[in-house]
């Protein structure tokens, strides 16, 4: 497929994820090329394991139905993803000293 394609079906993607995040309280922490990073909790000092973790495989499941539904309708049958969740703590920094960015 050419790129304009490849450019617009991401859009597309990532555009119906980010209204699943908002529906199941999910956090996006950011898209990088055809990557999309998402975090089970939106408050830090309010921490419900059991809902975050609910929310995040509503959202996996959510997320295979816009990956099937996108596929029939841009006819791109190439089309897939995976889906990783990973349970526990986590740590963030900045990385980078010209081009930043939080990982």
């Amino acid at each position: 497929d050419n790129p304009e394609k490849v450019v617009e079906m991401l859009r597309r993607l990532f555009t119906d994820f980010d209204k699943e995040c908002l529906k199941f309280k999910v956090y996006k922490l950011y898209t990088i090329g055809d990557c999309y990073v998402v975090m089970g909790f939106t408050n830090a000092y309010y921490r419900n394991p059991l809902e975050e973790a609910l929310n995040m495989i509503n959202m996996a499941a959510a997320m295979i139905d816009i990956i099937k539904r996108t596929r029939q309708e841009m006819d791109f049958m190439e089309l897939n993803m995976r889906i990783g969740i990973h349970t526990g703590n986590i740590i963030g920094g900045i990385i980078g000293t010209d081009i930043v960015r939080y990982d």
